[in-house]
């Protein structure tokens, strides 16, 4: 929780992420890895995804509105929207799958 804290703000944002010149690539890459391990939770009996303050639903959350709006993202994106999505998609059906939040369970891909 600590390390994750440390890259996921509250509100979803991954302020080290946001800088670089492929921000929703890099913020949908290293999210890939957080959901890794929020699988591994929930196959071990604990379901981190929904547990107060985790924040990688809140990461996805705050991307997810981008796969349909992509001129409206306030960061730069320099590289194929294409990926980011594929990436992003991916990551929310696997989330998906173990959440209980109508929030995430209710994002349309």
């Amino acid at each position: 929780t600590q390390r994750i804290h440390a890259q996921i703000q509250a509100d979803g944002r991954q302020p080290e992420e946001l800088k670089r010149s492929r921000a929703f690539f890099y913020s949908a890459y290293n999210l890939e890895h957080m959901v890794d391990f929020c699988v591994m939770m929930h196959n071990s009996g604990n379901n981190y995804i929904d547990q107060e303050g985790s924040r990688v639903k809140e990461a996805l959350l705050f991307l997810a509105p981008y796969l349909s709006d992509h001129s409206s993202w306030p960061y730069q994106e320099i590289g194929s929207w294409q990926e980011c999505e594929n990436i992003l998609r991916n990551q929310i059906r696997r989330c998906q799958a173990i959440s209980n939040d109508p929030r995430l369970k209710s994002l349309s891909l």
